[in-house]
């Protein structure tokens, strides 16, 4: 099984989940703290994004989660979307948590992944070009998403490469 079978989810989604990769740490730009909740808040306010206002909260929801709490229908921007639209960026927010994670040095360190999908767990496998053991901790470290959303545990393997 590969992970696409194991989320279901297709282009539409792919697209939601690639935006809101880009846009994940627009907030930084009033600071680290809370720079998640900025860029739902940038995000949800932007009328040059490429989306309506259901888009918006979607991308702007998965931004938001990424770091720290995890989705909660206490949250009034989440509460709003649909039961499917709350599976969804659930799904989604999981995948961006761990790739941030991947990437929590900012070096690039991670060149390729391809994953493995058991009954049981998911194991990525990372091609990296330098020491990325802080990225395998953050990783793992903010993989509960992933591991709630999926129902499996969540595996990460690197191999140096030139």
């Amino acid at each position: 099984m590969e992970l696409g079978e194991l989320h279901g989810l297709g282009a539409e989604e792919r697209f939601w989940l690639q935006c809101a990769g880009i846009l994940h740490d627009i907030g930084w730009i009033e600071g680290q703290k809370g720079h998640h909740k900025t860029s739902l808040r940038i995000i949800l306010a932007e009328p040059h994004l490429p989306f309506d206002e259901r888009e918006r909260n979607i991308v702007g929801s998965i931004a938001r989660y990424h770091r720290k709490r995890l989705p909660n229908k206490g949250h009034s921007h989440f509460a709003a979307l649909r039961r499917d639209e709350r599976q969804k960026v659930k799904a989604l927010s999981a995948i961006l948590r761990v790739a941030d994670g991947l990437d929590f040095t900012q070096q690039s360190l991670v060149k390729d992944i391809t994953s493995e999908v058991s009954p049981e767990q998911v194991i990525v496998n990372c091609a990296v070009s330098g020491e990325a053991e802080t990225e395998m901790e953050r990783a793992l470290k903010k993989g509960d998403l992933f591991e709630k959303v999926f129902n499996r545990d969540l595996a990460i393997s690197f191999d140096l490469v030139p």
